[in-house]
C-alpha cells in the first residue's frame, strides 16, 4: 500500500525557482537550490526556519546534495560543483 503522506507544513517563498531538494542525513534540515540571488538555502525543517543562504551564482545551480556526514553541501550548475 502507498505511504498515507500529507502536508505537514510549507517554507517561506524561494526567490526564484526550484531545482533540486536534499535533506540532511538525520533529517533535520533541508537544503533547497535553484534560482535566485541566493541559489542555495538550507531550513530547519522541524522548525521552517532559514538555517544558511548562500551560493550567488549567475543563473543558479541544477542540483544539491548534503554529505553523509551532513557537514558539506555540494551545489552544481553546468560543469562547476562548489563546496559549502
Amino acid at each position: 500500500p502507498a505511504p498515507d503522506w500529507r502536508e505537514v507544513g510549507s517554507l517561506p517563498a524561494f526567490e526564484g525557482r526550484v531545482d533540486s531538494l536534499a535533506f540532511t542525513p538525520d533529517g533535520k534540515a533541508l537544503v533547497v537550490g535553484g534560482g535566485g540571488p541566493l541559489a542555495v538555502t538550507a531550513w530547519d525543517a522541524a522548525t521552517r526556519n532559514k538555517l544558511w543562504a548562500g551560493g550567488a551564482r549567475p543563473g543558479g545551480v541544477t542540483g544539491v546534495g548534503v554529505s553523509p556526514d551532513g557537514k558539506l553541501v555540494a551545489a552544481t550548475r553546468d560543469l562547476t560543483t562548489d563546496l559549502y
